[in-house]
């Protein structure tokens, strides 16, 4: 894995106009203070800007307030070394790596959502986070909390029952032994693999030799025969008719993904406005700002007062609209490019020497 630095963090609210700021050390950082002084806020507060979700109900309070959280790192891995920018607000996270452009990604508050995923797959490769677990009968990516283990325990359960920690490990088989052999540098993750795909075939085909066995022991190969004859007699209609099909809902949905991305791109934009509309009003208090053509003190009677709240009030509830709006695209748009993908394999994998012909 990559070794993450930590540089800086922000917490701030833009209603409240209130904030808190600190800066970490290259080498060991301690933090202390009294019982409820913060100090487990402080740590959750940076792994929640990371993404993870954890802690996120320990943070309800402030998160209410609608703060965004600011960590700056720097990463260095094997070929590289460069800053590394988390910006969360609630259920958005961006992510900044140097001088390449920001990753945006909306709607990842739940660790099972589309955009949690596409976050996940990204960030673990960012940092060289390739741990597998086996889970029932597959092995399958460990959670993302899993990379912050052994830097962080829930502080709720605490190292006596780590594996009911912050990615609740107890469903995975032999975590314990895969965990550390993971972090003491033994790569066994490639030859487990090799070993569970080679016993699933083995079984797949044990089960497969069995029924050849049955068939022959019942003397049914001509029955078999018989009905694949008949289940194929007049299927070339079909498959045409059906690869068709696929291509026109093809079609459609990449012309919907289109639209969506431009609705998307116009919320965003409309966001922004928002952002800068509520940020000159609050600086237009009656009878406190002054007038930013002729300098002067703006009117300050009650009339005034009243428009001011109430502008304030609509600029911040249509910027909350415009926000939901965006969630709510956003998930489509992710269900689309789902279909869009499921489509171009399905007509991939099924349909090969139609496409290789041309056919339409």
């Amino acid at each position: 894995m990559s070794n993450l630095t930590l540089n800086s963090l922000l917490v701030y609210s833009p209603n409240d106009e209130k904030g808190f700021y600190t800066e970490f050390s290259d080498s060991l950082n301690i933090v202390h203070g009294r019982n409820t002084s913060g100090k487990s806020t402080l740590i959750q507060s940076v792994i929640y800007a990371m993404g993870i979700n954890d802690s996120k109900e320990n943070l309800n309070d402030i998160n209410n307030s609608g703060v965004f959280f600011r960590l700056d790192c720097d990463i260095k891995g094997h070929k590289e070394h460069c800053s590394l920018v988390f910006i969360r607000s609630d259920d958005t996270l961006v992510l900044k790596k140097g001088g390449e452009p920001p990753i945006r990604f909306d709607g990842i508050n739940s660790n099972n959502s589309f955009e949690y995923g596409r976050y996940k797959n990204i960030f673990s490769k960012l940092i060289g986070f390739d741990l597998v677990l086996q889970k029932q009968s597959e092995l399958i990516s460990a959670p993302l909390e899993a990379a912050l283990l052994p830097y962080y325990i829930s502080q709720s359960v605490g190292w006596v029952y780590i594996r009911e920690s912050i990615g609740d490990f107890r469903f995975y088989k032999d975590f314990k032994f895969d965990f550390l052999d993971y972090y003491c540098g033994i790569e066994s993750s490639h030859e487990r693999i090799n070993k569970y795909n080679l016993e699933k075939e083995k079984k797949e085909l044990g089960f497969e030799l069995k029924q050849l066995n049955s068939y022959e022991d019942k003397n049914e190969e001509l029955k078999v025969s018989k009905l694949l004859d008949e289940r194929f007699k007049g299927e070339a209609e079909k498959y045409l008719e059906s690869y068709q099909g696929l291509n026109k809902d093809l079609s459609g949905k990449e012309a919907e993904h289109t639209k969506l991305c431009n609705k998307l791109s116009m919320l965003r934009g409309r966001q922004k406005v928002l952002t800068q509309i509520i940020a000159n009003i609050k600086n237009q208090k009656p009878k406190i700002d002054q007038c930013p053509t002729c300098n002067q003190s703006l009117p300050g009677d009650l009339k005034e007062f009243y428009l001011y709240s109430q502008d304030v009030n609509d600029a911040l509830k249509e910027k909350d609209n415009v926000r939901e709006q965006i969630k709510k695209t956003a998930a489509k748009l992710n269900s689309v490019e789902n279909t869009i993908s499921e489509l171009r394999i399905k007509i991939g994998d099924d349909y090969s020497v139609l496409r290789h012909l041309k056919v339409t």
